[in-house]
């Protein structure tokens, strides 16, 4: 991931289960940029800082979707996923679904419009109460 800053810098991204956050991971990082980018070196670009964040990702490798009512939280509700920049115009229209059925009360969405029960059929195998230990796991390489 390249992006441009408004004042002209750059930050890159990369996801990978070994990064360390040491200078020496970040300057593999440039290198492996500025072979695809040119433009970096040319600029004079240099590692300031490295930083490592933590995304989020289940046992199973599914997105989490849904209220967090088994929680104790019913006023919570989770989205969250490993490819969000792929999925997330999708799952906020089904989300959108479910929240205009929001029953504060219970945590939750109830009712019987057709949109809502199509959107939590597609949603169902995404809840937090789900097994995360039974079925295929998403991505074999993270087991």
């Amino acid at each position: 991931m390249l992006l441009q800053r408004p004042d002209g810098s750059y930050i890159l991204g990369d996801t990978r289960a070994h990064e360390d956050g040491s200078q020496a991971w970040g300057e593999s990082l440039l290198a492996r940029a500025t072979a695809l980018v040119p433009g970096l070196a040319e600029r004079g670009a240099r590692v300031e800082a490295v930083q490592v964040a933590h995304r989020p990702w289940p046992k199973d490798g599914h997105p989490i979707i849904g209220p967090a009512a088994a929680l104790g939280c019913l006023g919570l509700y989770v989205a969250t996923m490993h490819s969000g920049m792929t999925l997330a115009p999708h799952v906020a229209e089904l989300v959108a679904q479910e929240l205009r059925h929001w029953q504060r009360e219970m945590g939750r969405a109830e009712g019987a419009a057709p949109e809502l029960l199509a959107a939590q059929a597609l949603l169902r195998p995404y809840r937090l109460e789900r097994s995360y230990d039974s079925g295929v796991a998403a991505y074999g390489w993270k087991q």
